[in-house]
């Protein structure tokens, strides 16, 4: 039960031309980050659904984000914090820390380049845990970083200024639970169904399981200049263990926005759900949603994370991992459309340990997805020959994933754009697409984004003047959809072919590019 969320050739020659990736951005479309906890030199292993099964039995990447001296944890969140459609991962210190990275992905899965580093409290030394989300709605993420332990103070941080940091502009700053020194946990997402993510808050270990809710209503990517959205307690008063939380729209939960998952920090390993049932934009005055216990008998409590596991478009499967001491275990819960709403009444989806034995210390769960990847010719400009087939190539690394949609850019020059036929082959498969063919007349050259979403047919284009070029976005010639490809696994050689049919010009390819979403 799935709730939608409040978008004529003549061959005379032929010329290859090897590209590579821009940016190192193709990725399996979900990604599962796992950080160990205390006792053993921090590491971080990234999972990947490399089949779309719903599963995340492919191991793409393995960091020690922190050198190997540093031993306290590995704290994990995914965002996408300048806007391109992919989730950063940003890994914090925990005991005895202070540090955040935030670090891009590789192709293959594996972790990328460090592109920021900071230390959000300054030399702070209670460790950290970071959450992200879109407070403002404006479709860049937020990084929200608390205190661990030995005090309980939030910070935000955005990227405002475009330059790829999140370090050089904090947003907002607060202390939710005032002298409190057991440590806040944190998480974000649209609990109250108004387009952008709430600041969820708890108490760590020490105090009641107090619940905190803030909400960005104006839009300045703070919470502090807002009244407090809900407050409510997790579990009984008695329990003081720690609370640690989640935030995602859940299958069946029938709320208008995002459900509160929380899990006990300590003890048993017990997971409610809470879920804005009568939809006045609050969570915590509803009859619970649903609990489970995903390692009955175990005393170490649990973590956790939400995200779009299995792909649906728009809700999210909970994340569960073991906690402290408790094993490296993660689990993903969701209801399997049998009948009922409830995830409880579910196998888990997917149970797997993250990290191979003796180690047993418990792990910090994170999930990201990649959406788009770009890739684009690398050695151009190259001649189109005058009645001859000129083709590029474009090398797409393996484990890149199953296309959802795809958008192809092209940029070209050349005297009479209606000698030209182009295609689109992927060599795996075999799929051939013909893009237009002897299409803008008397027009020289173009500038064209092809996409199945575009609203004019290219061969129905105004044709510019003798001398102009033709520019915009299209979908192809005639009946011929770019739809042919989607399902495909992405990776490996595609090949752009273009035959001039008609002597007496030449022209000049100047660039072609691949948007891949997933």
């Amino acid at each position: 039960m799935k709730r939608a969320k409040n978008p004529k050739q003549v061959p005379v020659r032929t010329t290859t031309l090897h590209a590579e990736a821009l940016g190192d951005r193709v990725l399996p479309a979900g990604l599962l980050a796992v950080g160990t906890d205390v006792g053993v030199v921090a590491k971080v292993r990234v999972f990947a659904d490399a089949d779309g099964n719903g599963t995340y039995e492919t191991l793409t990447g393995v960091l020690k984000p922190f050198g190997d001296v540093y031993s306290g944890g590995a704290r994990v969140a995914m965002g996408d914090f300048n806007g391109d459609g992919n989730d950063e991962l940003v890994v914090a210190q925990g005991v005895g820390g202070h540090r955040v990275k935030i670090f891009e992905m590789n192709p293959d899965g594996t972790v990328g380049g460090l592109v920021d580093s900071f230390l959000p409290f300054g030399a702070f030394g209670g460790g950290l845990f970071v959450a992200t989300g879109d407070l403002d709605g404006d479709g860049l993420d937020e990084l929200a970083v608390s205190q661990g332990s030995g005090g309980s103070g939030v910070k935000v941080f955005s990227d405002t200024n475009g330059d790829g940091k999140v370090s050089d502009t904090q947003t907002d700053s607060l202390n939710p639970f005032g002298a409190f020194a057991g440590g806040t946990r944190i998480a974000l997402g649209d609990t109250n169904n108004q387009g952008g993510d709430e600041l969820i808050m708890a108490r760590g270990p020490g105090g009641p399981p107090t619940v905190m809710i803030a909400t960005d209503s104006d839009g300045d990517r703070q919470v502090t200049d807002n009244l407090l959205l809900e407050t409510f307690l997790a579990f009984g008063a008695g329990y003081t263990g720690g609370v640690n939380v989640a935030a995602g729209a859940v299958s069946g939960a029938n709320g208008g926005g995002a459900e509160v998952m929380v899990a006990r920090e300590t003890g048993a390993a017990t997971v409610r759900i809470f879920s804005d049932g009568d939809g006045d934009g609050l969570v915590g005055d509803d009859a619970l949603f649903d609990a489970f216990n995903p390692s009955p008998g175990a005393t170490t409590g649990s973590r956790l994370a939400a995200g779009d596991t299995d792909g649906s478009g728009s809700l999210v499967e909970v994340i569960v991992g073991s906690g402290a001491g408790g094993g490296s275990n993660v689990q993903i819960r969701d209801d399997d459309a049998d009948g009922g709403v409830l995830l409880s009444d579910n196998a888990a989806t997917d149970n797997f340990s993250a990290f191979p034995a003796p180690y047993a210390g418990g792990v910090f769960v994170g999930f990201g997805k990649v959406r788009e990847g770009v890739y684009a010719a690398a050695d151009l400009p190259k001649t189109i020959a005058d009645a001859a087939t000129t083709t590029s190539s474009i090398f797409v690394p393996a484990g890149a994933g199953t296309i959802q949609n795809l958008v192809v850019n092209l940029a070209l020059s050349h005297a009479n754009n209606a000698d030209l036929d182009v295609t689109l082959t992927h060599v795996p498969s075999g799929t051939t697409v013909t893009l237009f063919t002897d299409v803008g007349g008397n027009s020289d050259g173009m500038i064209v984004r092809l996409s199945d979403s575009a609203g004019t047919d290219i061969d129905d284009a105004a044709n510019p003047a003798d001398g102009e070029s033709l520019v915009g976005s299209f979908n192809l010639d005639d009946a011929a959809l770019l739809s042919a490809f989607d399902g495909l696994d992405a990776s490996g050689e595609w090949v752009l072919s273009i035959t001039d049919d008609l002597a007496g010009n030449s022209g000049t390819l100047f660039a072609w590019s691949l948007e891949v979403l997933y």
